[in-house]
């Protein structure tokens, strides 16, 4: 009862966000985009918690980053950790985060609905599970398209967080420009 009121809120609340990509629209709504955003990170937090690391806190920067990332993949077709704005340190970094260490899980074939069978696969390959599972990251980032999907993990040189959720509980609003 309280994930369906949860899910709820959110969508009242994510109708009030906008994200533009670029000229590239994604293929889903806004409330989709953002609910399939969240979905990912409580799997990844899970596994975190499983494996008693802390949980990873949604970065808008690092969304925006990993859904321009996933545009590029999706319209050139090809499943790579580099694009024309260069490599993940790069492509963060013009989003404006500050970062000490980062890491980058991709993925083609799964559609936006399977989520958990993404994290799954991820989670069977040691370099992706060493990403999802690093104790140094601290911030998360996703992006979906046309069954390319990313993942940008990093540590922040400047914040510090405390009491992060494994899983939202409250509505989260994120006011985008991607």
């Amino acid at each position: 009862m309280k994930f369906i009121m949860y899910i709820k809120l959110t969508i009242v609340v994510v109708s009030l966000a906008t994200f533009k990509i670029n000229a590239t629209p994604i293929s889903t709504s806004s409330d989709e985009f953002l609910l399939n955003t969240i979905s990912l990170l409580c799997l990844v937090n899970r596994e975190r918690a499983n494996a008693n690391v802390r949980p990873l806190a949604l970065d808008k920067r690092l969304v925006k980053a990993a859904q321009l990332h996933t545009n590029y993949m999706a319209l050139t077709k090809n499943l790579t950790h580099d694009d024309v704005s260069g490599s993940l340190g790069t492509r963060i970094s013009n989003q404006g985060f500050d970062w000490w260490m980062a890491g980058e899980n991709i993925a083609y074939g799964f559609t936006e609905k399977e989520e958990s069978k993404v994290i799954r696969a991820w989670m069977n390959s040691r370099g992706h599970r060493a990403n999802i599972l690093n104790r140094k990251f601290t911030h998360f980032g996703s992006g979906f398209r046309n069954n390319y999907w990313t993942q940008n993990f990093a540590q922040s040189a400047d914040e510090y967080l405390l009491d992060v959720p494994i899983c939202p509980t409250k509505s989260i609003r994120i006011t985008m420009q991607i």
